[in-house]
């Protein structure tokens, strides 16, 4: 079984009903059913379709895919590991609820980690990646002027992602990943005049990159995300205990 191009095409609304097979024109070479159904569901949760608390079940799942019930239980399995799931007193397993507090915890780490592989890029990074960051950067700027929430947030993973590849650490790269996979529907980027401030902090990052000066490179990294928390809890709901999601506004091209 191979998976889509667009896992979320594949997934009906829910309220649709089950038994939508996936349509031959939406597979991808190379993908396994588990993997495509890991892939939709991941979509579903990134996106706010299913929201915190949501309980999954196998059976639906499989109607829905139109696959067997195995994949589905590979593909849920591979998401509790990720931190997007979590199994239930009744062996099912539900959409995860974050706290406040691992928000927090999350930021805080990745301002560390992500700004030590930022020294350790600045000390290795080439002129061939330099060139592709910039235009993935490029490629971010346009879409936050253009107000395309999806494509920003896509582009920014994309930025910080080639940043850690540069660092050419391993172990601290899959360390990072984890910390990402689990908790990126808590961007501020929907932030109005986030994403102008996204902007500016990366490229004080590329540049502190292109002179090769590592200090300067994990600075600006570790100011760009304690800053991006401050954003994020800014406007996130005080009052509530959980997490918050924050969702695209009228207009979230970030302009003043």
């Amino acid at each position: 079984m191979q998976g889509p191009r667009n896992p979320q095409a594949a997934f009906p609304p829910r309220g649709d009903g089950p038994g939508r097979a996936v349509p031959a024109s939406d597979v991808a070479l190379g993908q396994s059913a588990a993997q495509f159904v890991a892939a939709v569901i991941r979509q579903r949760i990134l996106d706010g379709s299913l929201p915190a608390g949501e309980c999954l079940r196998q059976e639906e799942l499989a109607a829905s895919l139109g696959v067997s019930r195995q994949p589905v239980r590979e593909a849920l399995q591979r998401l509790v590991i990720e931190g997007l799931l979590v199994k239930q007193p009744d062996r099912s397993v539900a959409v995860r609820r974050f706290s406040l507090d691992e928000v927090r915890e999350n930021y805080t780490l990745r301002a560390l980690l992500e700004s030590a592989a930022a020294r350790f890029a600045a000390t290795v990074i080439s002129d061939r990646q330099l060139t592709s960051l910039r235009a993935i950067q490029d490629g971010m700027n346009r879409a936050i002027a253009e107000g395309d929430a999806g494509l920003t947030v896509e582009l920014n993973a994309q930025v910080h992602r080639q940043i850690h590849e540069a660092s050419q650490m391993p172990t601290l790269i899959s360390l990072i990943n984890q910390l990402w996979i689990g908790l990126t529907i808590f961007t501020p980027l929907f932030v109005p005049a986030r994403g102008q401030h996204s902007r500016e902090e990366h490229e004080a990052i590329i540049a502190a990159l292109a002179a090769h000066d590592p200090d300067r490179a994990e600075g600006a990294m570790r100011r760009h995300i304690e800053s991006a928390a401050r954003d994020y809890f800014r406007h996130a709901e005080a009052s509530s205990r959980a997490a918050v999601p924050l969702r695209p506004a009228a207009d979230t091209t970030g302009r003043t």
